[in-house]
């Protein structure tokens, strides 16, 4: 927060402020839970002298420098090795990775590929949507980038008069409230937010079929001449994931039938892949290259 910062709160502070309970006891000790408004770098100090390792690796993936000069400025109020990581951490240049690729794409590539191997896709569904893939060998065929879910419904709003705001919250409760009804949402709907909503889901839907079409027809054409790279699984099941803040509405719509999220004709899966919901998916990419 940087009015935090602005009031003379120390970076300790408003770093134990944004931690889980067992993180913040594991730096600043189970005693500094009683005192959050006093916390100070000396109980980090103090309590890193009680552990075997002292200081603590923060390892970070991140797309905003202003954010990550912030971060570093508060992991420094503790002991701590900040270690901030790159894409060639993840994929190098021989393996297809792209100069200007996400680092937060490459590190989600690689928790896809941690838990089901190559080839792997994964949508990231946050301010932009994107897309990443691998193919059978291992190598990065690349992907898109688009607004995200708020971006797009925040644009007509913010661009028309006569379109409402819809919030994040209203988004995840309609999804939500489909699939407890087992009624879609209809193609033709009959309330301005229902008609923006659904719009933005079929898009998306149709984009997502599509890319699903392309990484099947390009990963896994002559896929029994390939092998993917020693000590890495082979993902026979065509498992696809999802992640980021609307990973799980992603995960639906990508479904057979959209998952009844939006109106469609049952055709079946006839691509034969799985859609695969992961929240914590960048977190696995990071854990398995350390």
């Amino acid at each position: 927060n940087d009015d935090d910062m602005k009031d003379g709160t120390s970076p300790a502070m408003i770093l134990s402020r944004m931690l889980p309970e067992s993180i913040h006891d594991y730096i600043f000790g189970a005693a500094a839970s009683d005192t959050t408004n006093n916390v100070t770098e000396e109980m980090a100090q103090d309590q890193s002298q009680q552990r075997a390792v002292e200081k603590l690796s923060v390892y970070v993936v991140y797309t905003n420098a202003d954010q990550l000069a912030k971060l570093e400025k508060l992991c420094a109020s503790i002991p701590s090795n900040f270690v901030v990581l790159d894409g060639d951490d993840f994929f190098n240049e021989e393996q297809g990775r792209y100069n200007g690729m996400g680092v937060d794409r490459l590190a989600t590539l690689t928790g896809a590929v941690y838990f089901y191997g190559h080839p792997a896709l994964v949508f990231d569904g946050g301010t932009a949507t994107t897309y990443s893939a691998t193919n059978c060998e291992g190598k990065v065929l690349g992907g898109g980038i688009g607004p995200g879910i708020q971006s797009k419904l925040q644009s007509m709003s913010k661009d028309t008069d006569a379109l409402p705001n819809i919030s994040a919250a209203e988004v995840k409760e309609r999804v939500k409230e489909t699939e407890n009804s087992g009624k879609p949402l209809p193609t033709f709907a009959r309330t301005t937010k229902e008609a923006m909503m659904v719009d933005v889901f079929q898009e998306f839907a149709g984009m997502g079929k599509n890319v699903i079409e392309r990484w099947i027809e390009h990963a896994y054409s002559n896929d029994d001449k390939k092998q993917p790279p020693m000590g890495t699984k082979y993902n026979e099941d065509r498992i696809v994931t999802c992640t980021g803040g609307d990973g799980d509405i992603f995960c639906e719509l990508l479904q057979p039938c959209h998952g009844g999220v939006i109106e469609a004709q049952p055709a079946g899966n006839n691509l034969n892949y799985q859609v695969r919901p992961n929240k914590h998916l960048i977190h696995y990419g990071i854990s398995a290259i350390l």
